[in-house]
């Protein structure tokens, strides 16, 4: 088991540390976490921003914020997760503690469970974003397959949120953070 010292070193090699955290008998959750060098309110602003998300978050086809408050928000997703699975439409609510910390939860849709965090810890002058998501499709999927696609995308959504802040910790790593914010399936059929 790493100690703190030693995640922390791999964060400041620009590393995205990934971590399965629950597997459920449909689903999975996978927990990220990443060192950023930006502050945690350009951070805030990239996370909870729908126009951002359509490239951070791959397959996004629709993202709607339908109540917008400083401690709370309900945000409408539809999410094409690609060949295997069927379009993601729901609905979840977050509770936010500006700059620091957003709860996620399903308020409805054709999932049977999203939840989740955003948590943004000082460090130094970065910012070390930790993000957990854990799905359950609404049919059986086996687990082995959401808890993978979590473990490809969720790293590749925070090396993009990292170059959308300008958060890259030197000028090759912003150009493969900047490489992570395109579809990987946009080039399936060139």
């Amino acid at each position: 088991m790493e100690d703190s010292a030693s995640k922390q070193a791999g964060l400041e090699t620009g590393a995205v540390q990934v971590e399965v955290v629950r597997m459920d008998e449909t689903g999975g959750a996978v927990r990220v976490r990443v060192l950023v060098d930006a502050s945690r309110e350009t951070i805030w602003g990239i996370i909870g921003n729908c126009q951002q998300a359509y490239r951070y978050l791959a397959g996004m086809e629709a993202c709607e914020v339908l109540v917008d408050e400083p401690a709370h928000a309900l945000t409408h997703h539809v999410v094409d997760p690609g060949w295997f699975a069927p379009t993601l439409d729901y609905q979840f609510s977050t509770a936010r503690a500006p700059f620091e910390r957003m709860d996620i939860e399903l308020v409805e849709g054709n999932l049977r469970a999203i939840e989740g965090y955003w948590m943004l810890s000082p460090s130094g002058t970065a910012t070390v974003v930790e993000h957990e998501l854990r799905i359950r499709p609404q049919r059986a999927a086996p687990r082995w397959l959401v808890r993978r696609k979590l473990e490809r995308d969720l790293p590749r959504m925070m090396r993009c949120i990292r170059a959308l802040s300008g958060g890259s910790l030197n000028e090759e790593a912003a150009e493969t953070d900047l490489e992570s914010c395109e579809d990987p399936r946009a080039h399936e059929n060139q």
